[in-house]
């Protein structure tokens, strides 16, 4: 979610961008527009080249000249030093005959008779263009300060590096809100199911995230509790028929059932270690960390060995033990051995051949590795490993899933596969600082 919105502000930011780059460009685009709109009539220079180079000396709207002035919708008259009108073509009736020297200069800056009109000097007399009425607007000036164009051009620039800025300023701001307020809900989900959960405090923009956050945790931590009261419960309540069943059972054994009897016993025991397991799993979620001591893993996997080859004296196991005295690891000697007891348990159970329990210190860390010959174990147990999935499994394969979070409370890392025609187990624990 997180990330979500960050990509979001992001993508605000870059489009804020692009749209002003955009204006800017349908700006010019409008501009470039215009300008090919003026090609509509012909340039007063144009015309005014045209009607220089093809007039005769006393005549200047001649056959040619006219047909010029005629095919681009122009008329035209020249003015003697006297101001009349001493040649002419396509005049508007409206338009004077004689002109004054004021009226020369109202119409040289401005319309004449409301026609836009353009001057050129020729010798003492005065040749003028005319547009069409409403085709041309005239600015009543002439001349611009270069100062103040230069001028006009860096405040553009400076206008566009303000508002780059401003944008820029704006989105570090609002990011930094946003990790400001997403940062504390982002942690809370990450630790939402997490004994340590620190509640969000319920204010600001953000209030009724944080209170459906807070109420996640709450309803989990009761479902935890309400979840374990009932596995303890169930075992209780299950523990007392199968004593009496077992019990039962010995009293009821002869030559003629002994075979049908230690087949029920066989599943009595496998229903008492599943219920064990259950127990197991729901007391290592309520574990603390204050039962943890720093030792040396290698007399408790020594015990265990010396355990299992007393009770299985055709099973052969052998240790290779290469840490130190001084190597250490964080651990709980009585959880550590329950979660090396299960591997090799379920070795002897399930596969066949040697055993191999293998110890060795990597530069930050402890690794031990249990390997047997037996051929592995099901493609569906190894799947449940990798996901952590408890549902549907059975006697075999739970102790396994036991052991691995074992191993994650002691912030190991347990992997498990078929290899080299058996099957092995890595556990790797981070030894203290300093060995």
């Amino acid at each position: 979610m997180f990330q979500f919105i960050l990509k979001k502000l992001r993508r605000f930011f870059l489009f804020t961008v692009a749209l002003f780059f955009v204006l800017v460009f349908l700006i010019l685009i409008i501009l470039y527009i215009n300008y090919n709109m003026r090609k509509q009539y012909t340039t007063p220079s144009v015309a005014y080249d045209y009607i220089m180079e093809n007039k005769s000396d006393d005549l200047f709207f001649g056959e040619k000249n006219r047909r010029f002035l005629e095919e681009n919708g122009l008329w035209a008259i020249r003015i003697d030093e006297e101001g009349k009108v001493a040649e002419s073509w396509r005049k508007p009736p409206e338009v004077p005959e004689y002109y004054k020297m004021t009226d020369v200069a109202r119409f040289t800056r401005f319309y004449l008779k409301d026609y836009p009109v353009l001057t050129y000097v020729v010798g003492d007399e005065l040749l003028v263009f005319g547009y069409p009425k409403g085709s041309l607007d005239k600015l009543p000036f002439n001349y611009y300060s270069v100062e103040q164009l230069l001028l006009n051009v860096d405040l553009a620039l400076l206008f566009l590096f303000g508002y780059l800025v401003f944008v820029f300023f704006m989105y570090r701001k609002e990011r930094a809100n946003l990790y400001k307020n997403l940062n504390p809900l982002q942690d809370a989900l990450d630790n939402i199911y997490a004994d340590d959960y620190v509640p969000l405090e319920e204010t600001g923009q953000l209030k009724e995230v944080s209170h459906a956050v807070n109420d996640a945790n709450a309803r989990y931590v009761q479902l935890s509790k309400s979840q374990s009261q009932w596995i303890r419960g169930i075992s209780h309540d299950v523990r007392t028929p199968l004593s009496k069943l077992s019990w039962g059972l010995n009293d009821l054994k002869d030559e003629s059932n002994k075979d049908a009897v230690a087949t029920m016993e066989e599943e009595i025991m496998r229903i008492s270690k599943t219920i064990q397991d259950l127990n197991d799993t729901t007391r290592l979620q309520s574990l603390r960390d204050d039962r943890f001591t720093f030792q040396n893993p290698a007399p408790i996997l020594r015990k265990i060995i010396v355990a299992h080859l007393n009770e299985h004296e055709d099973r052969s196991i052998l240790f290779d033990n290469q840490l130190s005295e001084d190597t250490k690891i964080h651990m709980d000697s009585h959880l550590f051995a329950r979660m090396i007891d299960n591997v090799i348990r379920n070795s002897i159970m399930y596969q066949s051949g040697d055993i191999h329990v293998e110890c060795c210190e990597e530069e930050n860390n402890v690794r031990m590795t249990i390997r047997d010959q037996g051929g592995g174990v099901k493609k569906e147990v190894l799947d449940r490993l990798e996901a952590s999935d408890s549902t549907s499994v059975y006697v075999h394969g739970m102790g396994l899933l036991i052991s691995q979070q074992i191993c994650r409370l002691h912030k190991g890392v347990m992997t498990a596969a078929n290899k080299d025609g058996g099957f092995r187990v890595d556990f790797s624990f981070p030894k203290r600082a300093g060995e």
